[in-house]
């Protein structure tokens, strides 16, 4: 792809790119139109039956050619439909902002849509059975095969992102896909909405069940599911004066989910102590962070430490 930047802009393409994620992931405020980029974001879309609506995906640039040679996927399940914008328009701008930390990362960027309003329809997030955990995987698969079919070197290697809602999901979907062992090689959650699927059965004489937790499953399937989960490298975030949450939304939680995280006092600025003790205690490759002063929002200091993260585990 040529670049639509002229010389001279070229080198502040990644500082654009950047503003735009910050603007985006944080306050929800489309102006990418005002900026003169153009990443090469393609749309493939998905046959009737899936509750995804389609995906998105982009191949990274280099200082050598543009698309590069990528070192891995970076995936990002996107919840989308909170605001009046459809979630695929949604999906296709944050596609577009994530373009610079794929470029940063060397990474294929996949990002998938999903309709919060329309999964809430088929159990939300909420039913453990739901077919949409096992769509991220058949949808990476094909990737993967449209890859190989343009002759585009395939990358052996998964990382996880997710953002508010994104993250909150990808809580759950590490926890489930943990049940098989196969997981994927790093992951980044950032802002989980108050409380992200825990590694643990119990609480505080408090049952967790899916989504809170792991108690659906026998002791045996609960050890080989945290000692799965243990083994991938997990960086935990947040702005310490975010106060974004989602526990009182029925779509993410079920009524008795909600009188159980209202004991734990979750919805407070940053990361839930309760979450950080449990994150902590069970996974030994977890690193929390918490960074002063931001609220829900994507600052430089997050996106470097993003990238030093996902490049850290390229090595």
């Amino acid at each position: 792809m040529k670049s639509f930047f002229s010389k001279e802009l070229e080198k502040h393409k990644k500082t654009i790119l950047l503003i735009l994620l910050v603007v985006f992931l944080g306050a929800g405020i489309f102006i990418y139109q005002f900026f003169s980029f153009d990443p090469e974001i393609e749309k493939v879309s998905l046959p009737t039956g899936y509750q995804a609506e389609n995906y998105y995906y982009y191949l990274p640039e280099t200082a050598e050619e543009s698309p590069g040679e990528a070192e891995a996927f970076l995936l990002q399940p996107f919840i989308g439909g909170h605001e009046e914008n459809s979630a695929a328009e949604e999906a296709w701008q944050n596609a577009r902002a994530l373009s610079s930390l794929a470029d940063d990362i060397a990474a294929v960027l996949l990002v998938i849509t999903f309709d919060i309003n329309q999964l809430a329809e088929k159990g939300g997030l909420i039913e453990r059975e739901a077919a949409h955990w096992q769509e991220l995987d058949l949808i990476y698969r094909d990737l993967k095969d449209r890859l190989a079919e343009r002759d585009y070197p395939v990358p052996d290697k998964l990382y996880l992102f997710g953002f508010g809602p994104s993250a909150l999901y990808g809580s759950r979907w590490l926890a489930l896909q943990a049940e098989s062992g196969e997981l994927p090689q790093a992951a980044a959650l950032g802002a989980p909405g108050g409380w992200p699927l825990v590694p643990t059965d119990s609480f505080r004489d408090r049952e967790l069940s899916f989504p809170l937790g792991l108690a659906d499953l026998s002791v045996e399937e609960l050890a080989e599911t945290r000692e799965n989960l243990s083994r991938v490298p997990l960086l935990l975030f947040s702005g310490a004066e975010d106060e974004f949450c989602l526990s009182n939304d029925l779509r993410y939680f079920q009524a008795d989910n909600q009188e159980i995280l209202a004991e734990f006092d979750v919805c407070r600025p940053g990361l839930a102590d309760t979450v950080k003790e449990l994150y902590q205690e069970y996974l030994s490759l977890v690193e929390i962070k918490e960074y002063y002063d931001v609220d829900h929002r994507l600052d430089l200091e997050m996106y470097e430490d993003l990238v030093e993260f996902f490049a850290g585990i390229t090595g």
